[in-house]
């Protein structure tokens, strides 16, 4: 029965080393993919980076470092400069305007084609004109208002946006050391499971329990 066990759980083993050696090569083919490669060259050797000591993270710090470097911020304030700049157009348009023209050319008048463009005299023209709102029956201030709201919405956007970073960084900066926890957790679950096989395994070795103990 003991014999019957260790052979199906080589079965197993070797199913699952299998397994494990297909997921290898999957992964070695992302890898070349994300690189470029055509094909993989078999004679690099990969290494475990060196393990980081604990860490104590300054969220002020971070937080101060991420709002800077955020690239979200930029268009934050590109929001808020086109914003102002559609609030100025709106109080142009309806404001005074001044219109400049000037053209410069050549005019004769005969009833033979070819006289026309002999001894032409000069044409010069200016002209200047202003307009003044008289009444608007308050189309002005109703368009400034809507570009003013629209702007307030813009900030208040903004401002929940700015929050949601803030929100977001912060729940980073908990997760990293939430997951610094673990890592030394797990590290003494590793150090007492190696330490439950040594001793299972002597035991077996004995007589002292059975092969289906040892397994579990």
């Amino acid at each position: 029965d003991a014999l019957l066990q260790l052979k199906a759980q080589l079965k197993l083993a070797t199913l699952e080393e299998t397994q494990a050696n297909f997921s290898v090569q999957n992964a070695m083919s992302l890898l070349n993919t994300f690189l470029g490669n055509a094909t993989f060259d078999a004679t690099i050797n990969f290494e475990l980076p060196v393990p980081l000591g604990k860490m104590e993270l300054n969220e002020a710090e971070l937080l101060t470092l991420a709002l800077k470097n955020r690239p979200e911020l930029i268009t934050f304030e590109r929001q808020l400069l086109e914003a102002d700049r559609d609030i100025a157009s709106t109080k142009a348009d309806f404001g005074i305007n001044a219109q400049l023209f000037a053209s410069f050319g050549f005019a004769k008048g005969s009833e033979q084609l070819s006289e026309i463009y002999t001894n032409p005299s000069n044409e010069q023209l200016l002209n200047f004109s202003i307009g003044i709102p008289l009444v608007d029956w308050g189309k002005r201030k109703s368009a400034i208002s809507i570009a003013q709201l629209e702007k307030e919405q813009i900030q208040n956007q903004i401002a929940q946006d700015k929050l949601n970073i803030i929100n977001e960084i912060k729940q980073q900066i908990l997760r990293f050391q939430r997951l610094q926890t673990e890592i030394d957790f797990l590290k003494e679950i590793k150090a007492i499971a190696e330490e439950r096989f040594e001793i299972s395994n002597k035991s077996f070795v004995l007589g002292n329990i059975s092969l289906t103990d040892l397994t579990l």
